[in-house]
């Protein structure tokens, strides 16, 4: 065989190989088997009741309320009475610490969704329509234990206009905004999130924090 013979040849090859016919890609179905990650159903202690339930001192204050206080905006007084002081908002922000309701008001310490969760608990209570929104904000990366977190955000939205002003919150687009610190975005409604979504988030937070403290099995 001449050179030029073989090198005709060999392109034959590289042709026959880059036509030869891919795998089809396997479905979401197919790949996100709980049993390909060793998923213990067991070790996923937190339920979506358990998640919204309130701590009963602060469940029975805010009843009481309801039952003095008819009025829709009276009841959101007492929610951002419940919320924020002179100082601004009375829970401390701690990154990557996501908890329920009842843990959250008890330690009064949280991240974004923890305190979206334990705002929509409590307006539930006092019979406030709210929706919590994924907000768009500027991406922002944590690097933790050699590991990138990608950090979305969320927020608390109650469309009443009468809500007043103040630190972390804001009453454009036609109603109260409960947030930490107020960005890019923040004042804008987005996308509304159910309870069903709000609960996903809460155990990709969990998951997150196994993570990174080398608990892969229930991560």
């Amino acid at each position: 065989m001449g050179l030029g013979q073989f090198f005709a040849a060999l392109c034959t090859l590289l042709l026959a190989g880059c036509a030869s016919a891919r795998p089809p890609p396997l479905s979401a179905a197919k790949l996100w088997q709980d049993s390909f990650f060793r998923y213990q159903p067991g070790a996923v202690t937190e339920t979506r009741a358990q998640l919204f339930a309130l701590d009963p001192v602060l469940l029975g204050e805010l009843r009481a309320s309801v039952s003095r206080s008819p009025s829709l905006e009276r009841r959101v007084e007492t929610l951002i009475g419940k919320l924020y002081g002179p100082g601004g908002i009375r829970l401390d922000y701690e990154s990557g610490h996501t908890t329920g309701a009842a843990e959250t008001w008890r330690k009064q310490r949280c991240d974004c969704h923890s305190l979206t969760l334990l705002t929509y608990a409590i307006t539930r209570a006092l019979e406030i329509p709210a929706q919590m929104q994924a907000v768009r904000v500027p991406v922002a990366i944590d690097r933790r234990g050699g590991i990138d977190f990608i950090n979305d955000h969320v927020n608390l939205f109650v469309p009443e206009r009468s809500a007043a002003l103040g630190q972390g919150r804001s009453a454009q687009a036609g109603g109260l905004i409960v947030d930490f610190e107020m960005q890019t975005g923040s004042r804008q409604r987005s996308t509304m999130l159910s309870e069903q979504e709000i609960v996903a988030r809460y155990y990709n937070n969990r998951a997150a924090q196994a993570l990174l403290q080398q608990n892969h099995d229930l991560a």
